[in-house]
C-alpha cells in the first residue's frame, strides 16, 4: 500500500510491502519515492527499515494515486500533495 510516512527525518511518499506483517519487531520493506514536479513522484530506492525508523502518517487510497510500475512514476492526487507539504512543514 502507498502512504505518507516519515523516514530519515523527511516526510516521503512510500510504498510498503503487503507481505510485511504489522509488528514492532518485524523489519519493513519500503519503496521510497521522490517528489519531482507538481503531482509527479519517481521511485528512488528500496529500503528495509526497523519499525522505529518509519512513522506512517496516512495510508493513501487507490483512488488518490496512479502508479506506473514499468516507469517507476507515481501520480498523486493534488489534495494528497497538499497533505504531504503540510506534514513536511516544521
Amino acid at each position: 500500500y502507498f502512504a505518507l510516512a516519515k523516514i530519515r527525518g523527511e516526510v516521503r511518499l512510500v510504498q510498503i510491502a503487503l507481505s510485511t506483517p504489522p509488528s514492532s519487531l518485524t523489519l519493513v520493506d519500503v519503496k521510497i519515492f521522490k517528489h519531482e514536479w507538481t503531482t509527479i513522484f519517481r521511485y528512488v530506492e528500496d529500503v528495509t527499515l526497523h519499525p522505529n525508523d518509519i512513522k506512517v502518517f496516512e495510508e493513501i487510497s487507490e483512488q488518490s494515486i496512479k502508479y506506473e510500475e514499468s516507469t517507476g512514476v507515481a501520480f498523486l492526487a493534488p489534495e494528497m500533495v497538499d497533505r504531504l507539504r503540510r506534514l513536511s512543514t516544521p
